[in-house]
């Protein structure tokens, strides 16, 4: 009866511990899904102090200024509009009138009596 009693206490013992270790494991996985948390906590913290100072510039006048003439091209009353039209050097007349084949310039290279 005894030893019975005894194998009871040492069963109920180990029931307890593994509780225990299960328990304090759990504990440690959850403080590192809140260490996770408190970061992303922190990372959008962060975004949410830059999307504010945006929101602010977006509402001040020059912005709202700057988009208008940048994206609608309007202009105030006493200004006038000026268009600078974008060429790139290949495509000018002037390229074109002095460019010789290259067929020619092999030609006045090798033998220098091609035609220019």
């Amino acid at each position: 009866m005894r030893r019975l009693f005894i194998l009871g206490i040492f069963i109920l013992s180990i029931l307890i511990i593994i509780n225990l270790v299960r328990s304090m494991y759990g504990s440690w996985k959850k403080q590192d899904v809140l260490k996770e948390a408190e970061i992303a906590l922190r990372e959008e913290k962060m975004r949410y102090k830059e999307l504010q100072e945006k929101l602010k510039q977006a509402k001040s006048l020059q912005f709202i200024e700057r988009e208008a003439r940048d994206k609608l091209f309007l202009v105030k009353e006493n200004e006038q509009e000026l268009i600078i039209p974008q060429t790139s050097p290949l495509s000018s007349p002037s390229a074109e009138k002095h460019q010789i084949p290259a067929w020619k310039q092999w030609l006045t290279l090798l033998f220098g009596n091609g035609e220019k």
